[in-house]
């Protein structure tokens, strides 16, 4: 198996009924299954192991350079994959929340995690060995299909940050950002989506872009009424969607 961040604690067997909660919880605004394919209940039936690990926010999951034996599924939290260069910089693609899968590079034949991934917030993932996962991706058509499906989305959404990045300014790649991140969050009855544990260092990872272009941008955006981050990064989607 593949080593992971020394602060990840181990869950093994069925989830608590906390865990399940917040899991409910979750799939109220994010379905995780595509044309029927309810993607836990198949792992759950599978005949894979059960043991999960809990990373608190900021906690490494896996570091560049580590071993990659497994796959995680995330159950809860968010993440995020950080690629750091020769000249010390430091860029973040993207972030995953639950319903997808992270360390898949394994799967193609990568001996070594060729990226960091660390918890943006309280993260519950389900450790998936790399053979466990070839077996599934080989025997079951709706579970290649199901992440055949998800590669294509991050696909997609690769190729539209490298356009907003040559093409729009700092703003409006900080507004795709923040809609991008309020998926993984469930709205209030004000439409304002808090968004747990990202700061304005993530944003600017995430853009391509210093935290002072962030700050910049944040109060314009506060100015209008579509953000507040004095008590936590709350945002408000549907306004924010007219700007773009």
């Amino acid at each position: 198996m593949g080593v992971v961040g020394s602060g990840g604690r181990e869950r093994v067997g069925a989830p608590t009924e906390q865990g399940v909660a917040r899991r409910v919880a979750v799939a109220n605004t994010r379905t995780r299954s595509k044309a029927g394919f309810n993607v836990e209940s198949f792992l759950d039936s599978a005949g894979l192991s059960r043991k999960q690990l809990v990373f608190e926010r900021n906690e490494v999951i896996f570091s560049q350079g580590d071993p990659a034996g497994n796959v995680f599924y995330i159950q809860t939290g968010i993440v995020k994959l950080s690629v750091n260069s020769d000249t010390g910089k430091t860029a973040v693609p993207t972030v995953f929340g639950p319903g997808t899968f992270v360390g898949i590079w394994c799967l193609a034949g990568q001996p070594r995690r060729m990226a960091r991934v660390t918890a943006v917030s309280s993260t519950t993932l389900r450790v998936i060995s790399k053979d466990e996962m070839l077996r599934l991706l080989r025997s079951d058509r709706h579970f290649s299909e199901y992440f055949i499906n998800l590669m294509l989305a991050r696909n997609i959404r690769a190729t539209q940050q490298v356009v907003d990045l040559l093409c729009d300014d700092t703003e409006k790649r900080l507004i795709r950002a923040l809609l991008f991140l309020a998926q993984f969050s469930v709205k209030n009855e004000n439409d304002e989506v808090t968004l747990s544990g990202v700061s304005q260092e993530l944003l600017g990872e995430m853009i391509g872009t210093s935290r002072t272009h962030v700050n910049s941008a944040m109060r314009r955006l506060k100015r209008m009424g579509f953000v507040e981050y004095n008590e936590g990064l709350r945002i408000h989607p549907t306004p924010l969607l007219s700007l773009l």
